[in-house]
């Protein structure tokens, strides 16, 4: 629309270059000079000289440095000494509530190393190997450690305090993995499974092997035993880079899609899927805070959106319903009561495998306790969940009656669903903003509720690029908290749902021409294409030049139209070459029905807020 009418006032014919949409492709037919300076600047930014910083970064190169994969014999020289010398390049650097330690990860000349620091001194042991849980010969092993066996080392902390380890260059392993032993009283922490430092990139292929044969063979798996393969493996796949880390998002994305099985022959605890989504969501904000790798920054972003954010009290999902059937004298098991076979389903399920599917049986539940019609619980499952009957009657603990009318319970309901929705919500904004209010100041938490209390009001689009503007600045900073990032993702969903709400043929044209900028106002702030954000100070530049809708502006409104299109169709092909290969290998391996992945890449690119300025 904007480049229709940009045309009509430059007057001419301008070479157009337009985004193609077919059935599993999506691409750019270029057929003007714009497409030709853009490959022209690729061709000498490729050659240009060593050392020479680069403002333009070709994106499909990024990721590409990864390793053989070939395996060889480990030596590692680790010692007891002091940390790395500050002049050495981190790594990474992460802090576990599991533990109480920080973990450093650190490159100098000399080769690698790894610094354990607990928070507070204790008596402590880190069991530890490298790789897959291989131990480093015997005569190489630092001071105070003991072999345990061909798998692993035990090394005592320094003074209670650290463990620091170094690898020359010609012997360091890929990564460490390791475990923490309490001394007194004996108590092991594992993180949910293992810990892991990823000192080198792995080979891709191999982690993308482990990945499918789990998911394609295993006879025992569940969404909780993913998130504990997702945890050790992401350090290996954000090593890889973009292509490492589509992969995750593929992967967690066909997970929350439920186009993956969430159970098969496998059931936990409550407490244990809590735990291990906590831990995956903090994880993947980290990545999406501080990998130095744009791509991986937005990947894990992505990834996160569609993450449960895990922790509360994981118990309390298990005995919350235990309380209420009790309270209210419904049968369970052999204790007597009010037969309810329903609850009775739902709370086993609840017991063994709790997933996020129950925040949305809780929200059905509740609409037919307000109402007693059955046609309003059939139609918030799917509505809020796609969830339909024969789902509910195939999943592994299955669901097969009809809830009873006992709307007496209803507070009791309200009062679980949010036990639910601290553990199993997302980015859902409401749920969000709660759990992030705590980490705000006054102001922005003024501005929040006020917008979400007039949330369908015109005004809101720009109210939210104000308050998210206001967040980037918390959740960027060092050990921002989940919560705000997870809120940040909701605001933006939300924006493109206004948006996209938007009648934009009663629009007048300068009404138009500001959307676009505030469009772009709003990706600008977490997103991690320098191109696009070029192309935004670009439109600025062209919004807020003077004589709006004269000849001249309209040939440079054109060519920033333009210059967009081309931006935004090398977006959506980078992104198609992160994800869809890797959706199409997890499909095959999983059995999945090729109707499901067929343009799961376009799918993903529809989905990115920024991608409503294809309308426009």
């Amino acid at each position: 629309m904007i480049v229709d009418r940009a045309l009509q006032l430059g007057g001419g014919h301008v070479g157009r270059c337009t985004p193609i949409v077919q059935p599993g492709r999506l691409h750019a037919r270029a057929s003007c000079a714009f497409a030709r300076r853009r490959q022209a600047v690729a061709q000498s930014s490729s050659c240009a000289p060593a050392g020479i910083a680069q403002t333009s970064v070709t994106i499909k190169q990024l990721g590409r440095q990864i390793s053989s994969g070939r395996r060889s014999s480990i030596v590692a020289h680790a010692v007891q000494a002091p940390p790395a010398p500050a002049a050495a390049e981190e790594l990474s650097r992460v802090f576990y509530d599991a533990g109480g330690i920080t973990v450093v990860a650190t490159k100098e000349a000399s080769g690698y190393s790894v610094l354990v620091e607990a928070a507070e001194p204790r008596g402590m042991l880190l069991h530890w190997g490298v790789n897959e849980w291989e131990a480093p010969p015997q005569e190489q092993l630092p001071e105070g450690s003991t072999k345990v066996d061909d798998k692993a080392v035990q090394t005592h902390f320094k003074d209670g305090r650290s463990v620091w380890l170094h690898f020359p260059n010609q012997h360091a392993p890929e990564r460490i993995v390791f475990v923490l032993k309490e001394l007194s009283p004996e108590n092991w922490i594992n993180n949910g499974s293992c810990y892991s430092v990823q000192l080198k990139p792995p080979g891709i292929d191999k982690l993308i092997s482990r990945v499918l044969d789990c998911e394609g063979d295993a006879t025992h798996w569940s969404l909780k035993d993913r998130l504990v393969l997702v945890n050790d493996v992401l350090d290996g796949f954000a090593a890889a880079g973009a292509d490492g880390m589509g992969f995750v998002f593929t992967w967690l994305r066909m997970s929350s899609s439920k186009i993956l099985t969430w159970a098969r022959n496998s059931n936990y605890q409550s407490k244990d899927i809590a735990w291990m989504q906590k831990v995956t969501s903090e994880r993947m904000t980290e990545k999406a805070r501080g990998h130095p790798d744009p791509w991986v920054r937005l990947y894990a972003r992505l990834a996160l959106a569609g993450l449960p954010r895990g922790g509360g009290n994981g118990d309390d999902i298990r005995m919350g319903i235990l309380h209420i059937m009790r309270e209210y004298g419904i049968k369970e098991g052999h204790r007597p009561g009010i037969d309810e076979p329903f609850l009775e389903q739902w709370h086993q399920k609840l017991h063994q495998n709790t997933t996020p599917e129950d925040v949305t049986i809780c929200e059905a539940y509740l609409a037919y306790l307000h109402s007693g019609n059955h046609d309003d619980y059939w139609r918030v499952l799917w509505d809020n969940g796609r969830i339909t009957k024969e789902h509910l009657e195939g999943l592994n603990i299955p669901i097969k009656a009809w809830p009873q009318h006992l709307p007496h319970m209803i507070n009791a309901f309200k009062g679980y669903l949010w036990t639910l929705k601290t553990c199993h919500s997302g980015a859902d904004m409401d749920t969000a903003a709660e759990m992030a209010k705590g980490h705000l100041d006054g102001d922005t938490t003024w501005m929040l509720f006020d917008m979400l209390q007039n949330r369908n009001e015109w005004w809101v689009p720009g109210k939210i690029v104000e308050v998210r503007k206001r967040l980037a600045g918390v959740w960027r900073a060092p050990g921002g908290s989940r919560d705000v990032l997870l809120l940040d993702i909701a605001l933006d969903n939300y924006f493109r749902t206004m948006v996209e709400r938007t009648d934009r043929s009663t629009l007048s044209r300068d009404s138009l021409v500001d959307m676009v900028g505030m469009v772009l106002d709003n990706a600008g702030i977490a997103c991690e294409s320098e191109d696009l954000q070029q192309c935004g100070r670009l439109w600025g530049r062209v919004a807020t030049a003077g004589n709006r809708w004269a000849g001249e502006w309209g040939l440079q409104a054109l060519a920033a139209a333009q210059r967009l299109q081309l931006s935004l169709a090398g977006y959506a092909d980078d992104m198609c070459s992160h994800t869809q290969r890797h959706a199409n290998a997890l499909g095959e391996r999983a059995k999945v029905e090729k109707a499901y992945i067929l343009n799961f890449g376009e799918e993903v690119v529809r989905g990115q807020p920024v991608f409503v300025l294809s309308g426009l």
